[in-house]
This record gives C-alpha cells, structure tokens and sequence, in this order.
C-alpha cells in the first residue's frame, strides 16, 4: 500500500501497489550488479598517461654500455627514471557494464519493492506548484513525518524539481531516467502525483 497525501502533508487515501511491480523478492547480486553498472556509466574514463613512446626526450643511449661501472642504460625516456614514461598507466576508455534491459528493468523493480514493503513510498498529490518554493515543499515533508533522506520522483515538473534541490536531505529523479541506486539510497520515496501515473502505468 502506498499513502497518499494532500499539499498540506495529509493523507486522504491508501492505493493498493501492484504485486507485478512493487512485489518482488530481492536479488542482492542483481541488485549489485546494477548499481555498480550505473556508476561504471557515469565514469568519464579520461585518464591517461604518456608511455615511453611519447615523452619527449632524446633517444641517444646515455653512456657507453661498459666500463663505467653503472648499470647498462639506453634511455632517459625510461619508466624507472625520474621524468620518464609511465609503464602500464591508464589510458582513456569506456567503463560500461553490460546489463540487460529486462535485468535492469528488473532491478528498478526489486528497488521499488523493498521500499513498498518498508512501507516509504507515498504519493503526493495536488503538488501543483506556480513558481519553485524550496519552503512549500520543505513544510509538505516534514508534515509527512518521514525518514530521510528523500527521493522526490517528477515528471516533467521542473518546478517541483527546483523547489527540491536546495534541501539537504532530498533529491529528485525524473521517473523515465530513475536509477536503481537513487531509490536504494533513500529511506523513503515520495512520488507526484503525474509520476505515479506513470510509474503504475508502465507496470501494466
């Protein structure tokens, strides 16, 4: 069951969640799995390293192979000298991890339901906002009386979304782009009104 609340932080209602969704058993390495695939794709993988190939430097041998009782040396370019080219240092590349749409899908559902069956997801409804009002938003969830931190699930509600970002203690995430690790790392869930439509549709 999720409680639905006025604009004034009073519950009117209880919707029954569907068990399609909001009831499945979680997968720890599933879960895992998808969050560690989520913050693999936020990596810019741009680092980078100049080996002995591409530092610059002249490439005559130092001093004569024998007789100077030093060890033998060729370049200055060298990685165990000081200045020289870095041997097997970070080149740029893709960190993306492969997971399936349908496990991911999966996962974001396993998410929902372990919050569903803590009894943290509520539905905010008549939150129709003129202009961003951190304040307005800021007295709705401390008269829902919940445990932070919160995830305040939009769509397409750009003043919602303003009024949110300055709390410390809430964030919000657009309900076609909502990750696995976003609902896992709030305690409880508030959902508007337009995005639960859409979240309870895209179960069916």
């Amino acid at each position: 069951m999720a409680a639905v609340f006025d604009a004034d932080g009073k519950q009117v209602e209880e919707i029954k969640l569907s068990v399609e969704r909001f009831g499945l058993a979680p997968d720890i390495n599933l879960l895992h799995l998808a969050v560690r695939a989520e913050q693999a794709a936020r990596r810019r993988g741009s680092a980078s390293t100049k080996t002995r190939g591409e530092i610059s430097g002249s490439t005559a041998k130092l001093y004569r192979q024998k007789g100077t009782g030093r060890a033998r040396a060729g370049s200055v370019k060298s990685p165990t000298r000081s200045g020289g080219g870095t041997a097997f240092g970070p080149k740029p590349r893709s960190y993306e991890m492969k997971l399936n749409r349908k496990a991911a899908r999966r996962a974001l559902d396993m998410a929902l339901s372990d919050r569903a069956e803590g009894g943290d997801i509520y539905v905010a409804r008549g939150l129709d906002l003129e202009a961003p009002s951190t304040a307005i938003v800021n007295d709705l969830l401390i008269a829902l009386d919940i445990a932070a931190p919160v995830l305040v699930v939009t769509d397409d509600e750009p003043v919602v979304a303003k009024s949110v970002r300055n709390l410390s203690y809430a964030e919000t995430g657009e309900i076609g782009r909502l990750s696995v690790e976003q609902v896992l790392r709030n305690r409880s869930i508030v959902v508007t009104e337009k995005a639960f439509s859409v979240l309870t549709g895209a179960s069916q």
